[in-house]
């Protein structure tokens, strides 16, 4: 059975083989005492082991980094961030006058809603208002014998291009397939004609030249811009945002 071990998935087994690595390193049947300070530093050196494995040459997981201590950080930053999402939906609230503050503010139905609740009969997006199908009003400027409807993505489709590409995450599932043309059901999917794009949507060409793959991968002093002249053309305020001495307040 493939990416299985017997009955069991590979990550369950995975999970059984580190647990049984960390109890070997105990006497079998042993009942001496272990202080417990001792025998969680010899589980952070046997993670720290694995991790040669996994990522030899991380910059960001040491040899003697401390795990606990790791958790402990990121336990204690999601407590700030959840405090600070709290005061910022208070702040909206006070700002906006609305009289009615609940726990649930960012699910009521007093909030205003997106652009002042004004509808765009453009076929243009919500964000950068860039041309889109992915809109209620995509036909416009469209021939009006273009009918350019693509069906949902068959279900082959749809694990072709993410329920069987990757079967071990759904962590690593992809989007829905292409909006692609009607046609006879006699024809295969992958024959059909996908619905004509614009821009903004064609995530698939122009395809990448040498050179942009080249630019990707080394850094042109020429087209870079320092620091100073980033602060000077954003502006100190989103040099923060991008940089924040936080990561959980943002």
């Amino acid at each position: 059975m493939v990416g299985s071990v017997g009955p069991y998935n590979r990550s369950d087994f995975n999970m059984w083989r580190s647990n049984r690595s960390t109890r070997n390193n105990q006497p079998r049947g042993s009942r001496t005492w272990v202080n417990p300070s001792l025998q969680a530093n010899q589980e952070r050196q046997n993670l720290n082991q694995s991790r040669r494995r996994i990522c030899k040459n991380s910059p960001f997981w040491s040899l003697d980094f401390d795990l606990a201590q790791h958790r402990r950080d990121w336990a204690a930053g999601k407590e700030r961030e959840a405090r600070y999402k709290e005061m910022c939906a208070l702040a909206l609230l006070e700002h906006l006058n609305i009289a009615e503050l609940s726990a649930t503010a960012s699910t009521s139905h007093n909030l205003p809603l997106p652009f002042d609740g004004k509808k765009f009969d453009t076929p243009h997006s919500n964000v950068l208002s860039r041309p889109t199908i992915f809109c209620p009003q995509w036909e416009t400027g469209k021939a009006e014998d273009k009918h350019d409807i693509a069906d949902w993505p068959s279900k082959s489709e749809m694990k072709y291009e993410g329920d069987d590409r990757i079967a071990t995450d759904r962590l690593h599932g992809r989007f829905p397939g292409a909006p692609r043309m009607q046609g006879n059901e006699t024809v295969n999917w992958q024959h059909k004609q996908i619905v004509e794009q614009w821009a903004f949507d064609d995530f698939l060409f122009p395809l990448p030249t040498e050179v942009d793959i080249w630019m990707r991968k080394h850094v042109i002093e020429e087209l870079e811009f320092s620091e100073e002249e980033a602060r000077e053309a954003l502006g100190s305020e989103i040099m923060k945002l991008l940089d924040p001495e936080d990561q959980f307040l943002q």
